[in-house]
């Protein structure tokens, strides 16, 4: 057999990437570098990219309070998982790591440097949500997994047109089932429709002070014509 085309494994690697929605993938930081000892450099290699994330992106972790360079490398899956990111920026931190590792598999020069990069991804994925083995919560079905929606709270799965209202497309941000959907959010959609619906009344309050206004004053210069007319008369 020949050499693996190293040009197509490019491509094809790019091209599953490009497929992974951000939400799903829980990158780590660019500038991270293993410190524990020299089997985890290559590794660590592919994320030795200077962070280019703007001042002014909040970012915050939650540390374990020790400082040796071993427990920090061990705690660092943890630190990731508890990482405190708001949807907006964590989608901007994934594709930020996306570009840089991008760049990377396209100078990579060898089919091992390939490998590591395809590693790192791998483990960036949040296998968990996958719907490879999911049943649909309401039609019982595995079928349709372009359709099929996990929810973030239970991790269960629903199909877009099983839901009630169905779904055209899946969501961007973190969608809950609603079984699991946050009482504030059903609380902040009641006060939005409570302030259209005095949003609605004022304006209408507000037609009808005007209409009695014009009322008024046609009924006011009906009446002053009218004694006009009755002095010309006299």
């Amino acid at each position: 057999c020949g050499s693996p085309n190293k040009a197509g494994l490019v491509t094809a690697l790019i091209e599953v990437a490009e497929h992974i929605i951000p939400r799903f993938l829980n990158v780590p930081d660019l500038c991270t570098k293993s410190k524990s000892n020299s089997n985890h450099n290559e590794i660590s290699d592919c994320m030795d990219v200077k962070n280019p994330l703007p001042d002014h992106v909040p970012y915050t972790k939650f540390s374990s309070g020790e400082d040796s360079d071993a427990s920090e490398t061990n705690d660092r899956p943890q630190e990731l998982e508890k990482a405190v990111l708001d949807p907006e920026t964590h989608e901007l931190r994934t594709r930020t790591w996306m570009a840089a590792w991008r760049t990377e598999v396209e100078n990579a020069r060898t089919l091992t440097r390939l490998n590591l990069l395809h590693a790192c991804l791998d483990a960036c994925v949040r296998w968990e949500k996958s719907v490879e083995d999911a049943r649909c919560r309401v039609c019982r079905r595995k079928t349709d997994d372009d359709n099929l929606l996990l929810c973030d709270g239970c991790n269960l799965a629903f199909h877009l047109y099983c839901l009630r209202p169905p779904l055209k497309r899946v969501p961007t941000g973190d969608w809950f089932c609603p079984t699991c959907r946050p009482a504030s959010h059903t609380l902040e959609k009641r006060k939005r429709e409570e302030r259209l619906a005095r949003s609605a009344r004022r304006r209408k309050r507000a037609l009808s002070s005007d209409d009695e206004d014009e009322e008024e004053e046609e009924t006011s210069n009906s009446d002053n014509n009218q004694e006009s007319s009755d002095e010309n008369d006299a």
